[in-house]
């Protein structure tokens, strides 16, 4: 494979794309993980918000 018209080996576009794949696949689950940790949140406020307007 060229890139730039440097010559890469097989090996190493295939060891780069894996590694571009992984981060990519990361921050696909960091965000995924914080929009439910935001609703998490989110519900743990209104519930506490429930609470203390019953009292």
């Amino acid at each position: 494979m060229a890139y730039r018209g440097i010559l890469i080996s097989d090996m190493a576009s295939d060891y780069s794309s894996f590694i571009l794949d992984q981060a990519s696949q990361n921050t696909e689950n960091q965000k995924t993980h914080q929009r439910k940790l935001q609703n998490h949140i989110g519900e743990v406020h209104a519930q506490h918000k429930k609470k203390t307007e019953m009292q």
